[in-house]
């Protein structure tokens, strides 16, 4: 009689392997996850600084920046409305839009004539 099959030891095998390859990619995978969004994260924060840079530079001189009063704010708000930013972006750590209100700090530089973008810190990992 020619039975065609798997035995139940090759399945048990079978598991077995598929259940050792799972125990070892999957925290890679989950690492690899976590260092994609924090790459995502920083790009986000790049992209709304150089929005900034594009919104400064539209709007050079009516937003009152001097030697003396060298610091403004501006909200994702009012990027958006501009244009310098199309829509508020999504923070990839949470999954929800970073909060329309929150300001990017401008500063300009009297000695070297250069304006500087800051809206947050960069991370080394999503908590």
């Amino acid at each position: 009689m020619n039975n065609r099959g798997f035995t139940l030891i090759e399945l048990i095998v079978v598991v077995a392997i598929i259940a050792l390859l799972s125990l070892v990619l999957t925290p890679n995978v989950i690492s690899l996850i976590n260092k994609n969004k924090v790459n995502s994260y920083n790009d986000t924060i790049k992209s709304i600084e150089m929005a900034a840079a594009s919104y400064v530079s539209d709007n050079r001189y009516s937003l009152g920046i001097t030697c003396t009063d060298n610091e403004k704010y501006v909200s994702l708000q009012t990027l958006v409305k501009t244009g310098a930013l199309t829509s508020i972006p999504t923070n990839p750590c949470t999954n929800s839009d970073f909060v329309d209100t929150e300001e990017v700090k401008i500063t300009y530089n009297c000695n070297t004539k250069e304006y500087s973008y800051y809206f947050k810190d960069k991370i080394d990992k999503c908590s």
